[in-house]
């Protein structure tokens, strides 16, 4: 990754519209086969950026948690390979997971929900569950998902903050089947139990295409009432905002970053082809995006809804998570 020349970067500087936000929705190569970068990699382009705290939320593991310790240690490294001077706390890592979750401990199917340490007593119990999740693994098409319940988040929520997840996660499932009764129905059940802990994921990508088994390619999802010119996730963005204006909650944008640069997708296309038996892989591409870029895409599923003036709300709201994860000490 090269380093970027200074005045481009005060250019980019002067002519953004928003502040780079904490990004608490990403993954790293720990991410069971369907991410690319390292978390040395994500501290590197948050540098290049100015963005100043990243959460690598890796799909049922914990793995990268360690690595999100030692970001001081990785700006020492950038550093000395591209012969700049970043302060040691120019960036953060936040230590994150995506936990796999199960409703109830007898179901067989299970969702996404994200999770970030926001206490040292958080990060011990993220550490705990993402264990306890081993107790209950499941194999899907090759790939192992370890799963805890909500009852086990229940008890080892403190510490911790909560994000609605992606389109896979409780919520975002019972709107994909049409269900939109159950859909705030589990907003709500969301709310009561992470009270002011919980943030609203608003996702920048698009989701088109439904992968055929059959064929090894992909069928354009028709519209209907959850799909909004056959966008499912600009669809539920709206249902959010909706919940959002009916209930409240405090909202964040992500981008569910699975690599840096488009070019990388490739690499997560023979990933995920080689890792799952059925050669699931995305139809989008899921690369890093920068505020900017980030309101453009939200602005399109939302409309005059997402103004300048809430948009700088929501990058002001990913500060909270990444402010408390500062606190943590772990010898």
């Amino acid at each position: 990754m090269g380093s970027t020349p200074w005045p481009f970067l005060l250019y980019k500087k002067i002519m953004a519209r928003f502040k780079e936000p904490a990004q608490l929705h990403n993954h790293s190569k720990y991410s069971l086969l369907d991410a690319v970068p390292s978390p040395e990699e994500w501290v590197g382009w948050c540098l290049e950026t100015g963005t100043p705290a990243l959460a690598v939320t890796d799909h049922g593991t914990a793995i990268s948690m360690y690595d999100a310790l030692k970001a001081k240690e990785f700006i020492k490294n950038y550093n000395k390979e591209h012969g700049t001077n970043h302060p040691l706390d120019a960036c953060h890592l936040i230590p994150a997971v995506e936990l796999y979750c199960k409703l109830e401990a007898e179901d067989k199917s299970h969702f996404h929900i994200t999770a970030w340490a926001a206490s040292t007593e958080g990060y011990h119990n993220l550490m705990k569950l993402s264990s306890l999740a081993y107790n209950d693994t499941v194999s899907f098409f090759g790939s192992v998902k370890a799963r805890v319940t909500f009852d086990q988040i229940k008890q080892y929520k403190k510490g911790i903050k909560f994000g609605t997840g992606c389109i896979a996660g409780p919520i975002g499932k019972a709107f994909w089947d049409g269900n939109l009764e159950l859909a705030e129905q589990r907003f709500l059940m969301y709310k009561e139990l992470f009270g002011d802990d919980l943030y609203i994921e608003f996702h920048c990508n698009d989701v088109t295409h439904n992968f055929n088994k059959a064929t090894g390619g992909f069928d354009p999802i028709p519209a209907d009432e959850c799909s909004c010119d056959g966008n499912k996730q600009k669809g539920y963005n709206i249902f959010l905002k909706n919940m959002v204006e009916k209930h409240g909650g405090k909202c964040i944008p992500v981008t569910d970053a699975h690599f840096i640069a488009p070019e990388d997708k490739v690499i997560q296309d023979c990933l995920l082809k080689n890792g799952n038996s059925n050669g699931w892989y995305f139809y989008e591409s899921y690369h890093q995006l920068r505020a900017d870029s980030m309101f453009e895409k939200l602005r399109v599923h939302l409309g005059d809804w997402l103004t300048e003036e809430r948009f700088s709300e929501w990058i002001e709201n990913t500060y909270e998570v990444s402010d408390a994860a500062k606190n943590i000490s772990i010898k």
